[in-house]
């Protein structure tokens, strides 16, 4: 069963942008317009108070000279570690200790906005991959021996690039969405990526993301939503197999956020209605989904 734990109360002044768990789950991230960050500790009630109504203690930073379009955080090898990106042509990396941000390192020099920002598994190092405006993909690795930022630029897209989605797998590979209406696999081969057309929508792509548990390991899952109302999940079986389109769904409004649950099963859809629908599949790499539930601000409004 699907339900609202409540209202969760933050002291930022522009309209949200973006908001994240770190790994463990108790601690969120939440970004606004005003280039503002906020970190709120969710087993930490020691701010409890007419001034704190969610109850959590929560720090908010100005961080950005612009709107803050995405956070991320590393995986906890890599220590507690958040990344921003921003309208400013920033990316930002920050170290967070009991709600508080420091700032350990910018990567700037870029020349649009910086879109869409995600850390890779621990097991390729500290590394970020980030989308511009441009079209542009940088993959930002961090190189300890000199303490510095190695930057790989990929000319990826003709148009904005909205999101991006890292595959857990034995070699480096991510997917990217972009205003181009496109949706690409890129596989690192050495020092190069080599680009995979999965499929494209018939208006912008909003969001894209894979599917990380229980498929045979020499299988690949993708889910795309976009302004076309569609959600499309595509399938590709074996290293040299195609893309194939395995399912589509289709919304009464623009898509603008989807995921897959990290343990498999569960997709959420989030789109232009206001609501946040989640559907189940029957049965593991079955491709059959079915609807689980529609939930709205004021919580669930529809359970099967």
């Amino acid at each position: 069963m699907t339900k609202l734990l409540g209202p969760l109360v933050t002291d930022l002044s522009g309209s949200v942008q973006d908001c994240q768990f770190n790994y463990y789950g108790n601690k969120l991230a939440v970004t606004d317009s005003e280039g503002c960050i906020e970190v709120q500790d969710l087993e930490d009630q020691s701010t409890q108070g007419a001034n704190h109504e969610s109850g959590f203690r929560r720090e908010h930073f100005k961080a950005h000279d612009g709107p803050i379009w995405q956070v991320t955080w590393a995986t906890p090898e890599c220590g507690s570690l958040l990344a921003s990106c921003s309208y400013d042509k920033t990316i930002k990396i920050w170290s967070e200790k009991n709600c508080m941000l420091t700032n350990i390192h910018t990567l700037s020099k870029y020349d649009c906005s910086v879109n869409c920002i995600q850390w890779a598994p621990a097991e390729y190092g500290v590394k970020l991959i980030a989308g511009l405006s441009s079209g542009k993909i940088i993959v930002a690795s961090y190189l300890p021996a000199d303490e510095t930022w190695d930057q790989h630029i990929i000319d990826a897209h003709d148009s904005s690039v909205n999101s991006i989605s890292i595959a857990k797998a034995d070699n480096f590979k991510f997917v990217s969405c972009s205003c181009d209406n496109q949706v690409y696999q890129w596989v690192q081969v050495e020092n190069e990526f080599n680009r995979e057309k999965i499929g494209f929508h018939d208006e912008w792509v909003r969001d894209v993301a894979y599917y990380n548990s229980d498929l045979p390991t020499d299988t690949s899952r993708v889910v795309s939503g976009g302004e076309d109302n569609k959600v499309k999940i595509w399938r590709k079986d074996g290293d040299q197999g195609e893309w194939k389109l395995e399912k589509e769904i289709t919304k009464d409004s623009p898509v603008w956020r989807v995921d897959f649950s990290p343990v498999g099963g569960l997709l959420s859809v989030c789109s232009g209605d206001n609501q946040t629908t989640v559907y189940q599949e029957k049965v593991p790499g079955s491709g059959d989904w079915v609807l689980e539930s529609i939930l709205n601000e004021e919580g669930v409004i529809r359970e099967k």
